[in-house]
């Protein structure tokens, strides 16, 4: 477990994050901001809140295509240079879908507080594996940045990273 102290809502007092892991290979984070109140400790934000109230949805597509829907933000990724074993498992010689799993988006694996240089509050980035076939087959990451300025949530940015397909690992 990580313990971590910064102003996260403009108010220039500092609130506490916990965060750690768990759930075995999964690679899933806890991570909580407290705001202390009048002796008390006040929830401000958790992961569970933030995955279940911004749902992302993922969908193998013809043409070895995967589509996300996060809301109003939508990606087409590429993944016609995987193995030829991994799409013939998912598509037809003709690059339809020939399977009934679908890729989804996992839980929040990472939460990091981040800070502007001329910001006076951090910020918080998350991240959301896009999971294919199995669970060690990570399509792309889903990163989020937010704000809890005035202890509200708001969603500054949203975006997919992909990283370089290795053809040496297997996916």
């Amino acid at each position: 477990m990580q313990l971590f102290i910064g102003d996260f809502t403009g108010d220039k007092k500092s609130e506490i994050m916990v965060r750690g892991g768990y759930g075995g290979s999964g690679g899933f984070e806890i991570g909580v901001i407290y705001t202390y109140e009048n002796g008390k400790l006040i929830e401000i934000f958790n992961q569970e809140s933030f995955a279940t109230n911004n749902t992302c949805t993922s969908k193998f597509k013809d043409n070895y295509k995967v589509s996300v829907n996060c809301g109003k933000n939508k990606y087409l990724i590429d993944i016609s240079k995987r193995p030829k074993e991994y799409l013939d498992s998912i598509y037809t010689p003709n690059k339809t879908v020939n399977t009934s799993i679908n890729p989804y988006v996992d839980a929040p694996m990472g939460m990091y507080p981040i800070k502007e240089i001329y910001n006076e509050y951090y910020e918080l980035l998350i991240e959301q594996r896009i999971v294919g076939t199995v669970n060690f087959d990570t399509i792309g990451v889903i990163e989020t940045v937010i704000e809890l300025l005035n202890f509200k949530l708001n969603i500054l940015s949203k975006g997919i990273f992909l990283s370089n397909y290795d053809e040496r690992k297997k996916y």
